[in-house]
């Protein structure tokens, strides 16, 4: 669980343990997607993520925040992209009430 707000979102609501991210990909209601706030297309938010990974000396923190309103599809479709790019280390805000 992470604590950046920069866009409202809905998050589903769940347990977790606070981390610090690196990078935050969002994904609005409506199924836009923003890098750090930065609304972009998929692709380009994978490119965004293996940058930022490239250019990490250390531990590399990549959160996904989804509005619990977004489609399932296109999270799933993000994680696999990154995935497959070689980004395994990747966690799920949600609302932790």
């Amino acid at each position: 669980m992470t604590s950046q707000r920069s866009i409202g979102l809905n998050l589903p609501s769940g347990k977790g343990t606070a981390v610090s991210a690196a990078l935050t990909i969002s994904i609005d209601r409506s199924n836009t997607i923003s890098v750090d706030g930065k609304m972009m297309g998929m692709q380009n938010a994978v490119a965004a993520a293996i940058e930022s990974t490239r250019a990490s000396t250390g531990p590399h923190q990549i959160v996904l925040r989804s509005d619990s309103a977004s489609s399932l599809g296109i999270s799933i479709e993000l994680l696999s992209r990154l995935r497959e790019a070689g980004i395994n280390r990747v966690s799920i805000e949600v609302n932790g009430k």
